[in-house]
């Protein structure tokens, strides 16, 4: 929500200076605005227009739902006591104590005594100054007066705070300070409108910026024209890559060389995972009973066990369905199972069961032993305990051999890329010497990084694609023909690993231009 909106504002001196003309601005609440510009640009006209200690020849100037542009003289103390005002001469009272002066501004609106000595001392712990309040402005050094000067400004909680070169007369620490306290102010809800000529203290606190020249608003400060730097950014980034081809074509090569290695090994990560996860759910145990178990406790059992946390799937299978696949086998089978009958049948009912986690199938078999009538529990102990084994040293095996070769190939790219900018070292420090700041240095060679990052990237996932289709299309997704040996179908998990090794490569060339221009070049 707007708390100030400013419209065609124009202001004339009687000596023919135009100190403002056509300015429109609008500054939300809660924001904190700084407004810059060369003497005489009319930044100090505009702040005083905004406490009506000057008026505009023509537009309004709304604060607060108020048009402070028609506000008749008799009512201005209305709206300054709205407002904060932090000058840069101070204006403190000399004769009074830190305490006195802050207070003053409170006992003009008759304030209870007992609510002032409480605000007041709030305030002055907040600008650090509650241990001097017995003290004079004489006493204290020029970034301690401002400090009250601002404690005066809040202690009546205005909603906008307007300060007027603050930190013109002050050392760089000091002026750090009194920013600090204006910030901590600007987090608690104030809405803060500040000028000054000090274009480091505008680039550390990153904030709203307007700046004037000749009256005029020239320039704001904001995502537009982040929008635009970055456009030339990467211009500039694309004109470096096709300027400094043979060395990005090397961190090309790199970079592309690197990422085949990891993507194969990606392949082969996730197909080895695929298949030991294949072979787990082929495991079966086999529960017999005892051939004495009635139905009812077939039943019970089966609950039993179906209860218990690690299974997935149970199914009973009766001795007569045994008894039915023995004849299948040959014609002595046949014959000697057609003369079985239900009591001289010396098979066992069982139920086939699948366990959920293979690695707790012992824990479970124990467990399922202890049922009463239950005779025997088979699942190839010996085989499956070497499989679990066997399994997770290919599991720990894989993981670990690509991430070694994700971090080799970002060492590689990395050192390579640093070498491509440190070849251009004289290039950063005549940027450096016309003025460029460092984020304006670094930002193109972070986005040519990742440029680089890309277009290396560009083969390796092609072969990925092209070559982990036609090998799965060849083996028909088995190999070996054997179905514990199938491969994973190529989509979409070919894509998602494309898209790996896609951020790798940005990632990789971001971070390889970023540590060499701000580290080994000591940006």
């Amino acid at each position: 929500m707007d708390l100030i909106r400013i419209s065609d504002v124009q202001k004339t001196y009687k000596t023919g200076t135009v100190a403002l003309y056509d300015i429109d601005l609008t500054i939300s609440k809660g924001d904190f605005v700084f407004i810059i510009g060369a003497s005489g640009s009319g930044k100090s006209t505009l702040i005083k227009m905004l406490y009506r200690e000057e008026k505009p020849d023509k537009g309004s100037i709304i604060i607060g739902g108020v048009n402070v542009a028609k506000l008749k003289n008799r009512k201005v103390y209305i709206l300054r006591r709205k407002l904060g005002v932090v000058f840069q001469d101070f204006k403190l009272l000399p004769k009074l104590t830190v305490f006195e002066n802050v207070a003053f501004a409170m006992e003009v609106f008759a304030v209870d005594k007992k609510k002032i000595q409480k605000r007041v001392m709030e305030v002055l712990e907040l600008v650090g100054l509650k241990g001097k309040v017995r003290q004079y402005p004489n006493q204290l050094s020029g970034g301690e007066q401002q400090r009250l000067c601002i404690a005066r400004a809040i202690v009546n909680n205005p909603k906008l705070l307007i300060c007027d070169e603050p930190t013109g007369n002050l050392d760089p620490d000091t002026s750090m300070g009194i920013m600090k306290v204006l910030d901590d102010i600007n987090k608690m809800g104030t809405t803060i409108v500040m000028t000054t000529h000090n274009r480091d203290i505008v680039n550390k606190m990153q904030k709203r910026v307007i700046v004037l020249e000749e009256g005029k608003i020239v320039k704001e400060v904001s995502i537009m024209k982040f929008f635009r730097n970055i456009r030339r950014y990467f211009r500039d980034a694309m004109k470096s890559v096709i300027r400094n081809f043979s060395l990005s074509l090397a961190s090309i090569s790199c970079i592309a060389i690197t990422l085949i290695v990891v993507g194969i090994s990606i392949v082969l990560s996730y197909n080895v995972e695929n298949m030991t996860d294949s072979i787990k759910k082929d495991v079966t145990m086999v529960v017999f009973l005892k051939s004495d178990t009635t139905e009812d406790e077939v039943k019970d059992i089966q609950k039993k066990i179906t209860n218990m946390g690690n299974i997935e799937e149970i199914k009973f299978k009766s001795k007569k369905e045994y008894a039915e696949e023995t004849k299948e086998r040959d014609e002595v089978f046949s014959f000697i199972v057609d003369n079985w009958t239900d009591e001289t049948n010396p098979l066992l009912d069982s139920f086939l069961i699948k366990v959920k986690e293979v690695e707790e199938i012992k824990n479970t078999a124990s467990s399922i032993k202890k049922i009463d009538k239950v005779e025997l529990v088979n699942y190839g102990e010996d085989m499956v305990d070497q499989l679990i084994t066997v399994f997770d040293v290919i599991r720990k095996v894989s993981i670990g051999a690509v991430v070694a070769l994700i971090l080799v190939t970002a060492f590689l790219i990395a050192n390579t890329i640093k070498l491509a900018i440190f070849s251009r070292k004289t290039e950063i420090e005549i940027m450096r010497l016309v003025g460029a700041s460092n984020i304006s240095i670094k930002i193109p060679f972070i986005i040519e990084g990742s440029f680089i990052g890309i277009l290396g990237s560009i083969i390796p996932i092609i072969l990925m694609i092209y070559g982990y289709t036609s090998l799965y299309n060849y083996f028909d997704g088995k190999l070996f023909g054997s179905s514990l040996a199938m491969l994973i179908e190529p989509y979409p998990f070919i894509y998602l690993s494309s898209l790996l090794l896609l951020g790798i490569g940005i990632v990789v060339g971001m971070f390889g231009s970023y540590s060499a221009v701000k580290k080994y070049l000591k940006i």
